[in-house]
């Protein structure tokens, strides 16, 4: 049985109304109120699951899911006996709910033309955060932020009140990119939504995600020739959005000044100091989730400094187990890009599917990931939607290749 658009529709505006309550009850009520917000949710992700597993025969076992059902338990672990109990709790539901959000996602999408409505849902929902982001940024309520050299600007706040979380735009972005690609639906409002998330990603002033997006511009341009104009444009967007940046940047990582937080001594230093620290202290599973940035203060020398510890932040939190899962994981979906290399040319699902795994896998070491399901949960969601797409755009060939026969 199909998943009818009713359900579909459901699921959205309780994604969207999540995302878009958040930043509102934060100011209103404080952190705490996230707690239940997370709570409510989960158990509707779950809820929804349980309906779709029951009405649908939705799989639970989804490549690549295994490994990082493991990864994941263990980053769970890694938490318990180090914070209180309802926390090891909330916890685990996230991860539960990242987990459902990936599975939910492949289970969803029923057919291929199907794919493409719930895209264009999706986008369609996502139309006020993005005008509510240049409404912040434009009337100055959105993030002041200061840089080091003292130079001052707002940036764009992708969920409402989150500085710089990025990982929400890119998804929207990725999107649009398939649906203009593919040329299932090249309508006028797809290539104005496509310039105005792409604006909001600019205007976000992040070096990591304007990299990022170059990254996913130049890998689409390697296998696919139309999209090579979108490289020149994402080389525009760059040097608009960086020129003076990256130049400072480099002043920044080459001269060391004091204070200085970006610097190549300085990120080797607190690595070499968090190895020796994790080795010696907890070896195995590490000092738990998000606690990258107290053991930095209390246990280095730098103290209340920027962690930097972006490379090793697996390692610090989940320990040598928890790296052990996580490179697993890795190079299992290492192993099964250089099999499917030779699709991609023609399966633009499934290499956009790749390059969010990607994009996760980085954002999984630099930060913690499990923190925001408003912003990762999303990129989950949307990879199990590319990859059930994918599978089900090689069927369809398949048929079509038995009727020409």
């Amino acid at each position: 049985m199909q998943m009818d658009n009713r359900a579909v529709f459901i699921f959205l505006s309780v994604l969207f109304v999540r995302i878009a309550f958040e930043g509102p009850l934060y100011s209103l009520y404080g952190w705490g109120i996230s707690r239940y917000l997370s709570i409510f949710f989960s158990a509707f992700v779950f809820l929804f699951s349980v309906y779709q597993q029951i009405k649908s025969d939705g799989k639970l076992f989804v490549f690549p899911i295994g490994f990082f059902v493991l990864f994941l338990f263990f980053s769970t672990l890694s938490v318990y006996g180090s914070i209180d109990y309802m926390s090891f709790l909330l916890m685990l539901l996230k991860v539960t709910t990242t987990i459902l959000l990936y599975i939910l996602g492949f289970n969803i999408v029923k057919s291929y033309n199907g794919s493409f409505n719930l895209l264009k849902l999706f986008s369609t929902f996502s139309i006020p955060i993005v005008v509510f982001g240049y409404y912040q940024y434009f009337t100055g309520s959105a993030n002041l932020f200061s840089n080091y050299w003292g130079q001052s600007y707002f940036r764009m706040l992708s969920t409402f009140f989150h500085p710089n979380q990025y990982a929400y735009f890119l998804a929207i972005l990725f999107i649009v990119v398939s649906i203009l690609i593919l040329k299932k639906h090249r309508v006028f409002f797809n290539f104005v939504y496509l310039g105005l998330v792409g604006g909001a990603v600019v205007l976000t002033y992040s070096r990591s995600v304007l990299f990022a997006l170059a990254f996913a511009v130049l890998v689409w341009s390697t296998f696919h020739k139309p999209l090579r104009k979108y490289a020149i444009l994402m080389v525009a967007l760059v040097g608009l959005a960086l020129g003076s940046v990256i130049v400072e940047g480099m002043d920044d990582i080459i001269n060391k000044r004091p204070g200085q937080v970006n610097s190549v001594d300085f990120r080797v230093s607190v690595t070499k100091e968090l190895t020796d620290t994790v080795l010696n202290e907890r070896p195995l599973l590490g000092f738990g989730l998000g606690s990258s940035a107290e053991v930095v203060r209390t246990k280095t020398r730098w103290g209340d400094l920027p962690p930097h510890n972006d490379y090793i932040r697996i390692l610090v939190e989940t320990g040598l187990v928890g790296l052990f899962f996580y490179t697993i994981y890795v190079l299992r979906v290492v192993l099964a890009f250089l099999r499917d290399r030779r699709k991609l040319s023609v399966d633009m699902f499934l290499l956009t599917f790749y390059i969010v795994f990607i994009f996760q896998c980085v954002v999984m070491v630099s930060t913690n990931h499990l923190g925001n399901i408003s912003t990762m949960g999303v990129g989950y969601f949307i990879m199990g939607v590319l990859y059930k797409t994918s599978l089900l755009d090689c069927k369809q060939k398949e048929q079509l290749n038995e009727y020409a026969t």
